[in-house]
């Protein structure tokens, strides 16, 4: 195989990692997750193919090297900004552990998202002039064809906030579910059936759920793209978003301030109730003690969006205050 892929389109904005090697295999006729592996994840067994994941963030540099994609566009098609945010970047381990329970098992999309992005493919200015081989033609729809959205990935997002339809996990024609890396290597395609996704019917939201379903993808648009303060140093990180996070909690109870014991400890106890934690854990997950002293991770992200919805705040807001000199700065509690 070619150091370099003939067919190299930029990933798309929250593109996932799963939908940019789709794409690439359609742009580039692989059709078969073994010639796939081989083209672009040489060092990897064909049988593990499956197993590439957008957390783990193994193999990423030799899909930059056959696409001529920095390292920061090839991470920009994963979670790695998610968990930069909350020091959890660095740790393979613990990325697992942060992002358990949140992450859906199966490819999930909204069809008329998907539908779309394929009248727009099609559309007159977006095809070669007349003339054009049927190859540049093809590759004219790859670039700018249906994708699947990195939000999908998460079970927090229960619908498309732009069509207000519930997100399908499952083909609309045989009822399948299938796996990121389909066999079939197509986007929008059943793999089972050869259904055409885009014609898939999804359930409208209920009302009184498109508020949240908003706020879930700004909240996860916000957490996946890159911001200018994300620091690598994990601890500075998880202690950073949890003084926010005790910031806004004592603001909230009315709180003057941590040296208050009797207020302070009120607030913990109503909190740790509300979210049917022990105050230990909400403790922990604000001051991130055990990230710096012992093995052990602050909390799972599932308790970083349970925390906001208590305290009737968006995720995104919780980072209101940061700035590069306050993530930086040195830790008080040593």
């Amino acid at each position: 195989f070619l150091d370099v892929l003939p067919f190299r389109p930029r990933p798309k904005t929250l593109e996932s990692f799963y939908s940019y090697v789709i794409r690439l295999s359609e742009g580039n006729g692989i059709d078969a997750p073994g010639i796939l592996c081989r083209a672009l994840f040489p060092n990897m067994r064909p049988s593990n193919i499956r197993y590439l994941s957008d957390t783990t963030l193994l193999h990423l540099s030799t899909l930059g090297q056959k696409t001529i994609l920095t390292e920061e566009e090839v991470l920009n098609t994963t979670v790695c900004h998610l968990l930069r945010k909350f020091g959890r970047f660095t740790y393979t381990v613990a990325q697992g552990r942060f992002l358990s329970g949140t992450l859906s098992s199966f490819l999930r999309y909204c069809p008329r998202c998907l539908e779309e992005d394929r009248r727009a493919s099609l559309a007159p200015d977006s095809i070669e002039a007349p003339g054009t081989d049927s190859l540049a033609q093809s590759r004219a729809v790859y670039n700018s064809g249906p994708y699947y959205r990195l939000p999908w990935r998460f079970l927090m997002l229960e619908g498309c906030p732009l069509h207000n339809v519930q997100l399908l996990d499952r083909c609309g024609h045989c009822n399948q579910q299938f796996e990121f890396l389909p066999s079939n290597l197509k986007i929008a395609v059943c793999p089972r059936c050869d259904g055409d996704l885009t014609s898939c019917t999804a359930n409208p939201v209920k009302p009184r759920q498109q508020a949240q379903i908003k706020q879930r993808w700004d909240d996860l648009v916000f957490l996946l793209l890159p911001q200018p303060w994300e620091i690598d140093d994990p601890y500075q990180a998880a202690r950073a978003i949890g003084q926010e996070y005790a910031s806004v909690r004592r603001l909230t109870h009315k709180v003057r301030d941590a040296t208050h014991i009797a207020d302070e400890k009120s607030s913990l106890w109503e909190t740790a109730d509300g979210l049917g934690k022990d105050v230990a854990a909400i403790s922990n997950m604000e001051t991130a003690y055990s990230m710096r002293h012992t093995s052990a991770q602050p909390g799972p992200f599932s308790l970083y969006v349970a925390y906001a919805d208590f305290l009737g705040h968006s995720v995104e807001s919780m980072f209101g205050s940061f700035t590069p000199s306050m993530s930086s700065e040195p830790s008080s509690d040593e």
